[in-house]
């Protein structure tokens, strides 16, 4: 039967506004358990939310989750972690702390570095010939992604939540691991000047930037 015929969700009027039936029963606000959580939020960073209702029902048996709840969960989800990054900030912002860099020789081989990678991805439009003109009336949906190499060698994945400032958020997670211990750090990325500014903010300071391999390659025999 599911599926089967359609279904129409019926407005009620409250006051100056308005809700409808699903919200009101709360059948929206249904309660997972945990693995069936975790692996909805897994698979829905890689698919479509259809596909992973569609996932979830020959995998696990349920028939009876939607789109809409996944969406839902992951939203849910989102908030968590943004307010979790918020207390973070607000943290760093209250220790009066400030990103301390120490300055690197890249070509001294036994100086100890920080890699600091850092790139923008769900970029909409790149231009196929770079000549530093701007182009007008392009749309961006950007996600900035920086991985950050800790004490013990191994890189935390950085990524502002919604309504998270990066710049911020970046500086927080820096003081956290290196708190006011100055920093030999290494950015690593493209030549985005947003990018580049941004590390200026980050890091107070004119940082060390190298282009990576793949921009370098492009770029440099134009």
């Amino acid at each position: 039967m599911y599926g089967s015929f359609p279904f129409e969700v019926y407005r009620i009027k409250k006051g100056l506004s308005s809700s409808n039936f699903l919200r009101e029963s709360n059948f929206l606000e249904r309660s997972y358990s945990k693995k069936l959580a975790e692996f909805i939020l897994k698979y829905a960073t890689k698919l479509s939310y259809a596909s992973v209702k569609d996932l979830v029902s020959s995998t696990c048996g349920n028939t009876d989750i939607s789109s809409q709840q996944i969406w839902r969960l992951v939203n849910n989800q989102m908030l968590e972690i943004s307010n979790i990054q918020a207390k973070e900030i607000e943290d760093f912002n209250g220790s009066g702390a400030e990103i301390n860099l120490e300055k690197v020789d890249i070509y001294a081989q036994n100086n100890a570095e920080v890699v600091y990678l850092c790139d923008d991805v769900c970029v909409k439009e790149q231009k196929r010939q770079r000549d530093k003109i701007a182009k007008t009336g392009k749309t961006f949906c950007n996600t900035r992604i920086s991985m950050l190499q800790k004490i013990d060698g191994t890189y935390q994945t950085i990524v502002a939540g919604l309504g998270i400032d990066t710049v911020s958020y970046n500086g927080a997670i820096l003081w956290k691991n290196y708190g006011n211990k100055p920093i030999p750090i290494v950015a690593i990325s493209d030549g985005a000047t947003s990018l580049k500014n941004d590390f200026k903010s980050i890091f107070g300071s004119e940082v060390v930037h190298v282009l990576d391999w793949r921009f370098a390659a492009a770029v440099l025999p134009q």
